[in-house]
């Protein structure tokens, strides 16, 4: 229970920020000579994330919010790979925090969680049945996308997904 609880706040987090976005929170009228805050819905973007390196591997699907120079994604998606000790695999959901330092959005820097079902086996851990476990979750990645929407590209680096899969390509669409 208190390994779903890691995904269950981000997830809160991110769509608490939206509510209250949405809702007028960034709304320079709600307060009598106030100025508007920086944040300002942005858009969405759905996309097929694919990560790799020798042989692990990960995909995953993605929704993703932003405003300015924040976004939440979500996702789920599945990961598997060998090494010399062990052989596993795993599947399950992702929520992570993205931040735009550049006024272009190009540079995306994210942290998160996954929970996934994993399931392990080789000389280790001679067959494990799968089980719930929480993983951390990162990405450094630049963006190929046009500022008003339609289809982008997605390099960069990554840990996402049971065994972390460092190099990451993505394809999807914002609107």
């Amino acid at each position: 229970m208190k390994k779903h609880l890691h995904l269950l706040y981000a997830v809160w987090m991110c769509a608490a920020l939206a509510l209250a976005i949405e809702t007028g929170f960034a709304d320079s009228t709600s307060v009598p000579g106030s100025a508007s805050l920086p944040l300002q819905l942005e858009g969405n973007a759905i996309y097929l994330d694919v990560s790799t390196a020798l042989f692990i591997g990960a995909i995953s699907l993605n929704y993703e919010h932003t405003w300015e120079h924040i976004g939440c994604r979500v996702g789920f998606g599945a990961g598997g790979g060998a090494s010399e000790i062990e052989v596993g695999d795993g599947y399950g959901g992702m929520a992570m925090l993205n931040v735009f330092p550049l006024d272009d959005h190009k540079l995306e820097i994210g942290i998160g969680a996954s929970v996934m079902w994993v399931s392990r086996f080789g000389s280790r851990f001679a067959s494990e049945p799968r089980r719930t476990q929480v993983y951390p979750a990162g990405t450094i990645c630049y963006r190929i996308q046009p500022s008003d929407g339609g289809f982008f590209l997605r390099l960069g680096l990554s840990y996402v997904y049971y065994l972390g899969t460092p190099f990451t390509v993505s394809i999807g669409i914002a609107f």
